[in-house]
């Protein structure tokens, strides 16, 4: 559980070669390509991948992106779609609602549900809470993203 929901919880790293780290031809696939650099500028090679990440290391990422591209964007008083997975949302939400270190492992994200965030001309959020479009939905998964830590597979 530490590793899942501690800000700064990390698993120990996982080897290049270990077949689960979906590392293997990362390279091949994304290095040097016009599709995966062309707006980010990305060019990052297998070393320069983090190998474990803690949320905490997840937020130092994003906010990058952030600061330099949405930031910029909302600004410009654009509506910014965000498509990611539940650990940036998660990091998302800590840094535009100031959520302290310990109380982001009890927020639990579900996935593939969105959520509105208002901001107002300085880019903080208008509303207390962040909002699910499905709040109902939202409840119920968001409980099953708690109890993931709890229910042991039979794998």
């Amino acid at each position: 559980m530490f590793w899942r929901r501690a800000y700064n919880g990390c698993p120990p790293p996982i080897d290049i070669d270990n077949k689960f780290s979906g590392l293997q031809d990362y390279e091949k696939r994304y290095c040097n390509t016009n599709e995966a650099t062309a707006e980010f500028d990305f060019n990052l090679s297998l070393k320069d991948l983090p190998k474990c990440e803690s949320l905490e290391m997840v937020l130092e990422r994003l906010l990058v992106l952030y600061k330099s591209k949405i930031e910029i964007e909302l600004k410009l008083n654009k509506t910014v779609l965000i498509v990611t997975h539940g650990s940036v949302v998660r990091a998302l939400v800590k840094y535009l609602y100031n959520i302290s270190d310990e109380s982001i492992s009890s927020v639990n994200i579900p996935n593939g549900i969105p959520i509105l965030i208002e901001l107002d001309d300085t880019l903080s959020p208008i509303t207390k809470d962040f909002q699910y479009l499905d709040p109902q939905k939202a409840k119920v998964e968001a409980e099953k993203v708690r109890q993931q830590g709890f229910i042991h597979s039979s794998l």
